[in-house]
């Protein structure tokens, strides 16, 4: 944390005032949820900077969001945090202990290859496809705004462990669709939508400083 320059710090603080006035305002004040949002915020802030640490706040992040999915039933999100999301994690920890920088501590980016550019794209594109058919088939809201949120997270983070600079395209890919999503919702009517529609324009920001940040990493070597 102490290697955070003043814009990450800054995401940090406004995003966790963000929350924690949230809370306050709608008088419901869930303080599990809270450190999940808070941690989680974090986590993405060190993912950025490139720090192995992202991983610690991330188990964090999971393991209170799974408790909060599950006291609301939103099983789906339990299973998809509990069995992907949590030893996702594990896996980031030991790939990017062997790949860091011994004199700052910050992971050592890698570049797709052409056929792994291809390979991945094909894999988002048929998996939001079959995910969102499958999302209005069952009723779901915006079923293939939800799709490409979903699967390009779920490839997003497989990239994020394999130190792939290009997960950041995804990220943003996957910012922009939630501003948008929580917009139509604000739009409707939902209950602390506008909070959301906030806390994703700053997760958008902090994508786009990943993916600066992380070209940087990847020159470096």
């Amino acid at each position: 944390m102490k290697k955070l320059n003043w814009f990450e710090w800054s995401l940090i603080i406004i995003i966790s005032l963000l929350n924690v006035v949230s809370a306050f305002v709608y008088n419901d004040v869930d303080w599990l949820g809270m450190i999940s949002s808070i941690t989680g915020v974090i986590c993405v802030v060190l993912t950025a900077k490139g720090h192995i640490s992202c991983y610690y706040w991330g188990l964090i992040n999971i393991a209170t969001y799974v408790a909060v999915a599950y006291f609301a039933s939103l099983y789906g999100e339990v299973m998809l945090n509990a069995l992907y999301y949590l030893p996702m994690q594990f896996v980031g920890i030991y790939l990017w202990k062997k790949n860091t920088n011994q004199q700052d501590e910050l992971v050592k980016a890698s570049l797709m290859t052409k056929k792994e550019y291809i390979i991945y794209s094909l894999i988002s594109v048929f998996g939001i496809v079959l995910y969102g058919f499958f999302l209005k088939a069952i009723g779901g809201s915006q079923p293939f705004v939800d799709s490409i949120t979903t699967v390009l997270s779920v490839v997003s983070m497989y990239l994020s462990v394999k130190r792939f600079k290009e997960q950041w395209i995804l990220w943003i890919i996957v910012d922009f669709v939630s501003v948008y999503m929580w917009v139509v919702a604000f739009l409707s009517g939902e209950a602390n939508s506008s909070v959301m529609v906030l806390m994703w324009i700053f997760y958008l920001i902090n994508a786009f400083h990943g993916y600066i940040n992380w070209n940087k990493l990847e020159k470096r070597g």
